[in-house]
């Protein structure tokens, strides 16, 4: 084997690794300083590489080598014997709560392994759990970076923007674990990985569970923390997916995980595109343009004024309409599909003209990336 084949093989070696390497340091919360069952407050002295962003007290649960479960909590690890465990979500009249005016939650923080490289696209996944002790889930958990390392003196949350955020309520059950996972394109050379809640909560869904005799809140356990380069075979979570691109929340209006285009209007009785609509639809083909893994579902609706039949065809045109539109200006037919609706799906009071106007609309839903 000659000098330079060996030296395209090393080089080959060194790129799968450096795309496929996990950046998190302890991604299944193995590494302790002593042997023990469960970590609450003592989680900076046990720990070797998670903390606590602030100064609440997340868990480190650990199973007993002579144990398949632990006796105090009733879950089995998705792998290894350790696990994290935070509150995303509490009630504000829950004696937990602190002294102000936020509803208590729970971070872990570590360090990366080596910082992100700005400009470039990584993928994320970590896997959640419950324990049969709390009544309630709830949407909202994800995972930010930072560039320095964040602690607080204080027990209120963290509102930073997540790379990657479970939107929607998780189908999730005790012993059952559920992945979560997304890309991103990191915004600077980050250095720290956070997981927890780090929305306001009006954005926090919540779900009774049927067991009315666990406590009232949202408690996760977490597992096989993952952050490396992205490659062409990464799937991720449906319900992460609108929120990886921040354009979206930027400008649409997002409703039960379709994307109004609110700024897209039509001729009367006509599938005409008004002129004042072309600055979204511009906006719309750049997402879909960037975003190369997505299909879209242009979906048409109107009001329940006039002949239902007449709605469905005319809603089936003007979606027919921006689908023109996108494939003149090159997105494949392949990504693109059309429905027209009538006025069967309202989102608003249609016996109000704001209420009407409101349902006449045209909105895409994204199917898969």
């Amino acid at each position: 084997m000659n000098y330079q084949f060996r030296f395209l093989i090393f080089f080959c070696f060194l790129a799968f690794k450096g795309a496929t390497q996990n950046l998190v340091q302890d991604p299944g919360f193995e590494l302790t300083k002593t042997d023990y069952w469960e970590i609450s407050s003592e989680l900076q002295e046990n720990i070797v590489h998670w903390r606590s962003p602030t100064m609440t007290s997340p868990d480190i649960l650990m199973q007993a080598d002579s144990f398949q479960q632990i006796s105090i909590y009733n879950y089995t690890p998705r792998n290894g014997r350790g696990v994290g465990g935070i509150f995303t979500y509490t009630h504000p009249t829950d004696t937990k709560i602190t002294n102000n005016q936020f509803a208590y939650r729970e971070y872990l923080r570590c360090p990366l392994t080596q910082s992100l490289e700005k400009g470039k696209i990584y993928y994320i996944e970590f896997w959640i759990s419950i324990l049969d002790d709390w009544s309630e889930i709830s949407n909202n958990i994800g995972i930010a970076f930072s560039k320095k390392m964040i602690f607080t003196l204080s027990h209120k949350p963290l509102f930073i923007p997540p790379s990657v955020n479970l939107d929607e309520l998780p189908n999730v059950s005790s012993g059952k674990w559920t992945k979560v996972s997304g890309t991103f394109t990191a915004k600077d050379d980050y250095a720290f990985l956070m997981i927890g809640n780090f929305h306001k909560n009006e954005k926090i869904k919540l779900k009774s569970l049927n067991n009315s005799d666990g406590k009232k809140g949202s408690y996760y356990l977490i597992d096989d923390v993952l952050v490396r380069e992205k490659n062409a075979a990464d799937q991720v979570s449906t319900s992460t997916r609108i929120n990886n691109i921040i354009e979206l929340k930027k400008d649409f209006q997002i409703v039960d995980s379709n994307i109004i285009l609110n700024e897209v209007n039509f001729e009367y009785n006509s599938s005409i595109i008004s002129s004042n609509s072309y600055a979204q639809l511009d906006k719309l083909f750049n997402i879909i343009n960037t975003n190369q893994t997505l299909r879209i579902k242009i979906k048409g609706h109107t009001d329940n004024s006039g002949v239902a039949s007449f709605n469905i065809e005319l809603s089936s045109k003007r979606a027919e309409a921006v689908y023109d539109l996108l494939i003149s200006k090159g997105i494949s037919p392949n990504r693109l599909s059309f429905k027209g609706y009538g006025s069967k799906l309202p989102i608003a009071d249609n016996t109000t003209k704001n209420g009407r106007a409101k349902n006449r609309r045209v909105e895409f839903k994204i199917e898969y990336q």
